[in-house]
């Protein structure tokens, strides 16, 4: 497995030190893991590949709601 140096300040590293120890974790183990999951994309993979994908389908526009009798809002 690959290595990596990092640089920083004292400081940092005893809240890296007192995270890891507060999750159980070695130093390694908890900056990996803070890595991974800053660099996991939040869409599934493939996602925007099917944008434009749905090609002689008939999408309708749902009726849209009519707020005219809703209930009025209290003044602040």
């Amino acid at each position: 497995m690959p290595q990596l140096n990092v640089y920083i300040d004292d400081k940092t590293l005893k809240k890296i030190e007192s995270a890891a120890r507060a999750g159980h974790f070695s130093i390694s183990g908890w900056v990996k893991l803070r890595l991974t999951q800053a660099l996991k994309s939040s869409w599934p993979e493939g996602y925007f590949d099917l944008f434009g994908s749905l090609q002689g389908t008939r999408l309708k526009r749902p009726p849209q709601l009519k707020f005219g009798r809703d209930a009025r809002r209290a003044r602040l």
